[in-house]
């Protein structure tokens, strides 16, 4: 059974998606035997075959979607509380999935109880999980998977100030509002800059929420931009600007803008893993972290909101979550401090931030043999539990 298995997962952009895709690739260069049970619409994204392609793992998808099932472990990728959906028979069952509030919610606690191991990123969020088969397997770092970024779409007044980015679909949870309030407050204060703002929200009316927000602390629309039907806003304010990207089909695409900024800000109140922030680390981009959560895994000492630095709130953005568990929602004030030290620090370099333990943290989190060999401890347990040993 070994070298071989079988993945149920999404094959497409979104979260999981990505996520499933990364495993995929690592387990394809370590010589694996795959068959892939899709799970959703049978259709590939055009920006998905253009990831794969990228790879030269296009025809390799295809075939093993054809392929039949092998006699081997199933790994699923997805939403826990869909594990027990996407269960196969037979064999031994590993469930790797997220979650971004504590404790989990009871349905994706029954999730990662339905399957033999139970897999999330982080060891906060295996201290959440009841099964006592679970195991860690770090998430993607796609961008140290070797992919051939294009040059970046210029866009006009980008580089007048020293620029950072801000990812994720934009959400009270992700501390987009904070956020803003925090870099509206450095904008009048004359402290100029330029931010990427990847906070288009599929979900949620794409870029309405954040335009409304920004317009209603001052900031404007001064330009409005138009790359092959994808979107740019430029907002300005007191010779600040923060661009509000469109979706970007292409995630080589996304990864070449980042290239292009000298600072990551991320003070979410939660995550399952934070890919855009994890990929930015890969980039040699110095990123402030909020220290919780799965954050607790790469975030750098230099560079952060501290453990302590948070309050436990209830988790309510009166549409993904409803009371149903707890954030770790960062100090306002505190927030307001670091974000303004590290954007002052990132402006003269980042030699600062990359110090050599640093540097050996980050690089085994991502080194892709070490995620591999995550994934066949998992195996191993999950086939020890089907013979019945413990």
């Amino acid at each position: 059974m070994r070298n071989q298995i079988n993945m149920t997962i999404p094959v497409n952009s979104l979260g999981y998606g990505m996520q499933a895709l990364g495993f995929y690739h690592l387990l394809k260069e370590a010589g694996y035997n795959i068959h892939v049970k899709k799970i959703g619409s049978n259709f590939i994204e055009p920006s998905v075959l253009a990831l794969l392609e990228n790879l030269n793992l296009d025809n390799a998808m295809q075939e093993d979607i054809k392929r039949r099932p092998l006699d081997a472990a199933n790994y699923i990728v997805w939403h826990p509380k869909g594990f027990l959906d996407n269960k196969m028979t037979g064999v031994p069952n590993i469930g790797s999935g997220c979650f971004e509030i504590e404790p989990i919610t009871a349905e994706d606690q029954i999730g990662f109880s339905s399957v033999d191991v139970a897999v999330t990123h982080s060891d906060w969020g295996l201290s959440q999980i009841v099964n006592p088969n679970k195991c860690l397997v770090h998430g993607p770092s796609w961008s140290t998977y070797g992919l051939h970024l294009p040059d970046a779409i210029d866009i006009p007044k980008l580089n007048s100030n020293p620029l950072f980015m801000s990812p994720g679909k934009w959400e009270e949870r992700k501390s987009h509002p904070l956020l803003t309030k925090i870099l509206t407050r450095r904008a009048m204060e004359g402290k100029n800059f330029s931010l990427l703002a990847f906070w288009d929200n599929i979900f949620t009316g794409n870029l309405n929420q954040p335009l409304t927000n920004l317009r209603g602390q001052g900031w404007v629309i001064s330009n409005l931009y138009n790359f092959n039907n994808q979107m740019c806003y430029n907002m300005t304010l007191n010779g600040s600007h923060i661009f509000l990207m469109d979706h970007i089909v292409k995630y080589t695409d996304m990864l070449a803008l980042y290239k292009k900024t000298i600072g990551m800000i991320s003070l979410s109140k939660g995550e399952g893993w934070d890919m855009p922030a994890i990929d930015a680390l890969g980039l040699g981009i110095p990123a402030l972290l909020t220290d919780n959560t799965a954050h607790l895994e790469y975030s750098n000492s230099l560079a952060r909101v501290e453990y302590g630095e948070h309050k436990i709130i209830s988790a309510n953005d009166g549409i993904w979550f409803r009371d149903e568990g707890n954030w770790y929602t960062p100090d306002e004030d505190i927030c307001n401090i670091k974000v303004n030290m590290f954007m002052d620090k990132c402006a003269t370099g980042s030699k600062w931030f990359w110090t050599d333990e640093y540097v050996k943290k980050l690089t085994t989190i991502q080194d892709p043999n070490v995620i591999v060999n995550q994934i066949e401890t998992a195996i191993g347990k999950a086939e020890n539990v089907i013979s019945g040993i413990h």
